[in-house]
C-alpha cells in the first residue's frame, strides 16, 4: 500500500491529537520535548531526507553550465501559466521548482540536480 504525504502528515497529525488529548500537561511538555530532540539526531534526520526524496515525482539531472538555470525558468512559467498558479513571491519560486508543489496539487514536485564533476570521469561512467 503506498501513502501519499498529505495522508501521512494528517494520519501523524490525528495520532498526536489523540495521544496529546490523554496526557496530563507535564507529559505532554516532555514528549514534545523528546520528540523535538529526536527530530535532531542524525537517524531521523537521514530518515526525513531519505523519503523526502522518494517522494519526488521527477528529476531535472544536467551538467554543470548546460542552460539547466533557462530550463527550470521555462518550466516554471509553463507550469504557473497552465496551472494559473497564484503567489505573491511566484517569480522568486519560479526557479526553484520544487517550491511549487505546494501551490496546486496537479504541479509535480521536481527536484533539480546536477551530475557531479562530470570532467573527471571516462565517457563510460557518464
Amino acid at each position: 500500500m503506498i501513502i501519499n504525504a498529505v495522508l501521512l502528515r494528517s494520519i501523524l497529525v490525528g495520532a498526536w491529537s489523540f495521544v496529546k488529548s490523554k496526557l496530563p500537561p507535564e507529559g505532554r511538555r516532555k514528549l514534545g520535548t523528546f520528540l523535538g530532540r529526536m527530530a535532531q539526531k542524525p537517524l531521523i534526520t537521514s530518515l526525513v531526507r531519505w523519503y523526502d526524496q522518494r517522494s519526488v515525482d521527477a528529476y531535472l539531472i544536467s551538467f554543470p553550465k548546460s542552460g539547466r538555470t533557462w530550463l527550470r525558468l521555462m518550466i516554471g512559467r509553463v507550469l504557473e501559466k497552465h496551472l494559473d498558479l497564484t503567489d505573491p513571491k511566484i517569480m522568486e519560486r519560479i526557479l526553484e521548482l520544487e517550491t511549487l508543489a505546494p501551490l496546486h496539487p496537479d504541479v509535480p514536485k521536481i527536484r533539480v540536480i546536477h551530475d557531479d564533476e562530470p570532467e573527471w570521469k571516462k565517457p563510460d561512467e557518464l
